[in-house]
This record gives C-alpha cells, structure tokens and sequence, in this order.
C-alpha cells in the first residue's frame, strides 16, 4: 500500500478490524519512511458475469444500466426505489451464485 502523504511503498498495519456488516475491513496503518498514521478501507469485489449482446459481442455486467432500465421500464408506475434496488441486488447475488455453483460443477 502506498503511502498518501510521501508515496513510498513501504507501509506497516497497526490494526485491523472487520466492520459489524462483516463486509469491509479498516486497517489503520503507518509509513515506515515519513512516519504518519492512514485508514484504509478493504471490500470484496464481485466478478459478475459478463453480457452476451444479440451480436453475439460480450461486455461486462453494468448495475447502473440495469438500474437505468429498470427506472425506465416503471416511471410511470408507483414502484418505491427502495423495492428497486433490493430486486437489483437480489439479481446480482442470484447471478453470482450461479456462477460459482457453475463452476464448482
């Protein structure tokens, strides 16, 4: 990790700690060159799957397009953003699942 204050490559973690959603890890850290104190904040990146086009072309997952369709699709309709987003997430979780049930198969 780099440091922001010097940019050296040199970093040391004082403390690590997993946030109460269990999703993200801060680690406090110190640069061995200038000395100062950093938060860094560490979460998982999914690899969701990619989009096969009618032309056959691929292209990666995109949930600001999916959430553009979607807004699209029911702006006329009294649909809470709220319920939105959950069926978005729910989608990606979905997807990603299968992807991993896939290729464990």
């Amino acid at each position: 990790m780099k440091c922001p204050f010097c940019t050296a490559d040199d970093t040391s973690v004082i403390d690590s700690r997993v946030s109460e959603e269990g999703n993200k890890v801060r680690r406090r850290r110190r640069c061995l060159s200038c000395d100062k104190r950093f938060t860094t904040y560490e979460t998982i990146e999914l690899r969701l799957p990619q989009v096969v086009k009618e032309g056959g072309t691929r292209s990666e997952f995109s949930r600001d397009k999916l959430l553009t369709g979607f807004m699209r699709a029911l702006h006329k309709r009294p649909v809470p953003t709220k319920d939105v987003d959950e069926a978005i997430s729910d989608y990606t979780k979905t997807s990603q699942f299968r992807r991993e049930r896939d290729s464990i198969s």
